[in-house]
């Protein structure tokens, strides 16, 4: 179909019915499924609070990703250190909507990584918040800085010693656009400080999965991954933290720019 061909009935139809259900299935098994089947696993892992507790709902992603066909292709799988070699990492990656889980647990495997969640989503998504604490995820108090610092190195080093990793979105918020939003220097001062390395992740835009103001997945529907060379941390200090930022950022809004443009002409 010419794109200048307005889609039929059928095709938009068909478009929508796929979002939807992409939706749907991604809201049933994150916040009615998986909470359940995290604390199913809790007899079995033995304690209330641990990432070992996130195991079924790794494999629940695993079936989501099937059962919606996610498009999804990853370049750079390479560029992760071994376990052996460094057990524990910082992944970064643009945030461009609730599916980027799908994306990190995929990519990151066979690791286990924790995100940083806001304390709020305890409360605000009951069963999914208490999901999250109970999968060993770090809850975070945005409003105390000095605190969450302390806490958040204190909490890394409990990862590093049961070799697992952390994962943020440093953008702080979730956007599609152009370009990748500034980066907050939180998990930056966290990789300084414990001397692990970052792995940045870069996601192409979703404007190529979906037109959400439309509520349809568009043509061709497909999502590039790029993980990019770690960045090594271990003789970085805190004066260093500000250019690291800038770097960092240069270096994904870059290959964001490399990759949406690759496949705006495919």
């Amino acid at each position: 179909m010419s794109s200048h061909e307005q889609p039929s009935f059928m095709q938009t139809t068909w478009r929508k019915l796929r979002c939807l259900f992409l939706y749907f299935m991604f809201a049933l098994i994150c916040f009615v499924i998986m909470p359940f089947a995290c604390f199913f696993a809790i007899p079995f892992t033995g304690r209330f609070r641990t990432t070992r507790n996130q195991f079924i709902g790794v494999h629940l992603f695993d079936f989501l990703r099937w059962s919606i066909q996610w498009p999804m292709k990853v370049s750079g799988r390479h560029n992760i250190p071994s376990m052996e070699a460094q057990p524990t990492c910082l992944f970064i990656m643009n945030h461009q909507s609730m599916f980027d889980v799908l994306i990190m647990t995929e990519v990151i495997k066979p690791r286990v990584a924790v995100a940083l969640v806001k304390r709020e989503i305890v409360w605000q998504v009951p069963l999914f918040g208490l999901a999250s604490y109970v999968c060993g995820n770090i809850l975070i108090n945005r409003k105390k800085g000095s605190t969450n610092k302390e806490k958040l190195h204190n909490d890394v080093k409990q990862l590093a010693a049961t070799n697992n990793s952390v994962f943020v979105c440093p953008e702080g918020t979730r956007y599609i656009g152009k370009d990748i939003l500034p980066f907050k220097k939180g998990a930056f001062h966290l990789a300084v400080s414990t001397g692990i390395p970052i792995v940045p992740v870069v996601v192409s835009s979703f404007d190529y999965l979906y037109n959400l103001s439309k509520c349809e997945v568009v043509d061709n529907a497909r999502i590039f991954v790029q993980v990019l060379p770690p960045i090594d941390t271990k003789d970085l200090t805190t004066e260093d933290i500000d250019e690291l930022v800038e770097s960092t950022h240069s270096l994904m809004n870059k290959k964001y720019h490399e990759i949406n443009s690759n496949m705006s002409t495919t």
